[in-house]
């Protein structure tokens, strides 16, 4: 998998995340200007999904188990 389509998955959850972004619309338009090949297309679409879905059991587990506030972008 490449470096390429992990940074599409943060750039498009935090896009989400700061400014309301859609999913739908950034990420193909930013997988398509990163020419990612199929494999790294669904692996980037998958990480975002999946990450989107999970978030608030991910922020549940963080935030028990953290000892202070995140940055956001670290969460």
């Amino acid at each position: 998998m490449s470096d390429a389509a992990r940074g599409v998955a943060y750039t498009v959850l935090a896009a989400v995340r700061e400014d309301d972004a859609y999913v739908n619309l950034l990420l193909p338009r930013l997988m398509g200007e990163q020419n990612l090949d199929t494999r790294d297309a669904a692996f980037a679409t998958e990480l975002t999904h999946g990450t989107i879905r999970w978030q608030g059991t991910y922020d549940a587990i963080v935030g028990h188990r953290a000892q202070r506030d995140l940055d956001p972008a670290v969460r």
